[in-house]
């Protein structure tokens, strides 16, 4: 295993940490939206809403990460995802959920301010071998939470996977 960089650190456990939070829900999330009341194509209009902000977010990220702190990029996002996940269990609705959404996959503009951190950070360690550790802990984060969060929705509700995410 690649020896890491304190900060390179940090961003693995968060990897893990993302992971493991968003493997509670996102294989199931779409039985959510139906349990608010969309049919097959209010879903399908939903997810392809929230993918299309993610996509949007990388157009202007790559110049905020050349031109601002990195650092705060990164961290502004985690509060986009934490906020995109209060408005998602507050929903009562189908349409409510649009918003949470949004905020949730927007968040994703961080990724290049990360991959140029993870660079930064990695204090001339060879590259390949930095990226492969910190994204494979995302992977990880990922392998027993869809199982939790199944649990979860089934004894507590589905709103509950999302306050716990």
């Amino acid at each position: 295993m690649a020896e890491l960089s304190r900060d390179n650190r940090l961003i693995m456990i968060s990897n893990f940490l993302w992971g493991t939070a968003e493997g509670l829900w996102i294989y199931i999330y779409p039985l959510y939206i139906k349990s608010l009341g969309a049919d097959p194509a209010q879903i399908g209009l939903v997810i392809s809403s929230a993918l299309a902000a993610m996509s949007i977010t990388f157009i202007p990220a790559g110049f905020l990460a050349d031109r601002y702190s990195r650092r705060k990029l990164i961290l502004s996002s985690y509060l986009f995802g934490g906020g995109g996940m209060v408005l998602i269990a507050m929903a009562r609705d189908w349409r409510q959920i649009i918003p949470g959404l949004l905020l949730y996959y927007a968040s994703a503009f961080s990724m290049p301010a990360t991959n140029s951190y993870i660079a930064y950070a990695s204090q001339g360690q060879d590259l390949n071998r930095t990226y492969t550790v910190i994204s494979s802990a995302y992977s990880a984060g990922l392998i027993l939470s869809p199982s939790v969060g199944g649990w979860v929705g089934e004894e507590f509700g589905m709103r509950s996977i999302f306050w716990l995410s």
